[in-house]
């Protein structure tokens, strides 16, 4: 009996343990494809899985009738002792063996309870982890094509089900500029953002690679589409931290409706195809499937909940217009850039010109590297008493106290002459760099109109300029310098802005 149970619980942990060393393979850079339709291999997976189900049934009603059968024991030798004090010597000497017999037989059984139990936990616990994918916490492959089969087997659901799949944009060079640990770190983020975003009517799994999948189960066409758009939507508009910088994450989609009686290979053909259309027309935006016509996801709303969730840091009054712009620019530009940095809360401290550029070229070359954008621009003070003189200790008080309250926690300033500071701007567009330094000059002036003589600068003269592809951080600081005096010549009210070969003027 005692061997027969171990050998029957190790029969099953063998099982299980041998499905879940063969999952279906999953690709980490292709696009999705349809997986292989060899009918025996999915017959023998289906088989192997119903013994699986059926071995894991055994163990548990093992386990209870070992516990039952334990304590009948315990009711029988009960009753031998009662008679054994009534019967003659040697009947009694024999219950005697008989009972030292059986307490060692229960000790046994509670012994192979104990062990069958484990082994029913253990085969519980690998058969999860069998469909759960280790770096996300989602759902696996496995378990998506199981919820497919299910899904496609329905006949009479009054209930509409879709397949949105969606693929991380540029995955690629997460791993190729900041490393595979950046990766795992985009991928597994990437799954906590699906779990936050979707609700009960939603299931989430990870396809394989930076491939996802979401199950989406509505009442309506419409419906299932808003919410498809709201989960792009709203991964979309994600960021992680890294080194100083926000990275951004976005996300193309395919969503087709699950047809009763389909196979999954349909329905993984046609949600791709989908996810196709979205990267040719650019990438970061989705598309539906509707009869046989395919439609750009609609631009949803974020739920109540998830809006809050994605909402930035919440900004000082001064920086509210200068930060919207910059982000609208971006969102609608069609060739965003799949990693910006975003605003921080906290305030960058002002270095000196020498920490500065021992930091530039470190950082230039990290963002020329990744294909991001980086600027900056240089504010020189002019104060009450003449150009070359230098500002009162409350007057550069209050230059720094503007220029922090009007740029990011990521942003690097510093020191760079006399009466003048220098602010690079890793991530930023041109015009996002140039509403931030009209703003600053818009804000200046308010504070003047109402400040003492000497509170303030007199004028603030303002350059910008982008960094060029290979441009090392000397050459860029001496462009922002000449557009920087050519500014001080301008009118007050222009921005001077440096374009590579040239100056030119902005009226604020």
């Amino acid at each position: 009996m005692i061997e027969f149970l171990y050998t029957l619980a190790g029969l099953i942990a063998g099982i299980v343990i041998f499905a879940s060393l063969y999952p279906p393979s999953a690709s980490t850079e292709a696009p999705v494809q349809a997986p292989e339709a060899d009918p025996e291999i999915l017959q023998a997976k289906v088989e192997v899985q119903q013994v699986s189900d059926n071995l894991q049934d055994i163990t548990s009603h093992v386990a209870s009738s070992v516990g039952e059968h334990s304590a009948e024991i315990e009711q029988f030798n009960a009753a031998l002792i009662d008679s054994a004090t009534q019967l003659p010597e040697h009947l009694s000497k024999a219950i005697v063996q008989v009972l030292a017999a059986n307490r060692k037989m229960q000790a046994e059984l509670a012994d192979a309870q104990k062990q069958i139990e484990e082994q029913s936990k253990l085969i519980e616990k690998t058969s999860r982890q069998a469909r759960t994918d280790a770096l996300t916490g989602l759902a696996n492959r496995r378990a998506l094509e199981e919820y497919l089969r299910d899904e496609l087997g329905k006949s009479n659901s009054n209930r509409l089900s879709g397949l949105l799949l969606m693929d991380i944009d540029h995955f690629k060079k997460f791993n190729d500029t900041f490393g595979h640990t950046v990766g795992d770190l985009v991928l597994s983020n990437f799954g906590k953002w699906l779990n936050e975003i979707c609700d009960e009517n939603c299931h989430t799994f990870r396809y394989g690679g930076e491939e996802f999948a979401v199950v989406i189960e509505a009442d309506t066409p419409e419906e299932m589409v808003a919410q498809a758009a709201a989960i792009r939507k709203f991964v979309s508009e994600q960021v992680l931290p890294h080194d100083g910088m926000q990275l951004r994450v976005t996300a193309s989609g395919g969503l087709c409706t699950l047809i009763p009686g389909e196979t999954i290979e349909s329905a993984y053909e046609r949600a791709d195809e989908g996810l196709y259309k979205s990267k040719e027309a650019g990438r970061n935006r989705g598309h539906w499937l509707d009869d046989d016509q395919w439609r750009p996801f609609p631009d949803a709303p974020l739920p109540e909940s998830a809006a809050e969730t994605a909402e930035a840091p919440a900004s000082s009054a001064s920086t509210d217009s200068v930060s919207d712009a910059a982000v609208k620019e971006e969102s609608d530009h069609t060739d965003r850039r799949d990693v910006e940095p975003s605003d921080e809360q906290e305030q960058p401290e002002i270095l000196t010109l020498n920490f500065f550029m021992s930091r530039l070229d470190g950082s230039l070359d990290q963002l020329q590297r990744a294909d991001l954008p980086a600027g900056g621009m240089m504010i020189q003070a002019i104060a009450e008493d003449g150009e070359n003189e230098p500002l009162s200790q409350e007057a550069w008080k209050q230059l720094e106290a503007l220029i922090r309250s009007n740029v990011r926690g990521i942003d690097v300033i510093c020191h760079f002459r006399q009466n003048a500071i220098c602010v690079f701007m890793p991530g930023c567009s041109m015009r996002a760099i140039t509403d931030r330094a009209a703003h600053i000059l818009a804000a200046h002036a308010e504070l003047r109109a109402g400040a003492e003589a000497g509170e303030l600068p007199r004028r603030l003269a303002i350059s910008v300029a982008m960094a060029g592809e290979l441009e090392k951080g000397a050459e860029f600081l001496d462009r922002l310098e000449q557009a920087l005096d050519a500014a001080l010549a301008a009118d007050p009210n222009q921005i001077a802005v440096h374009e590579g070969h040239s100056v030119v003027y902005r009226d604020v």
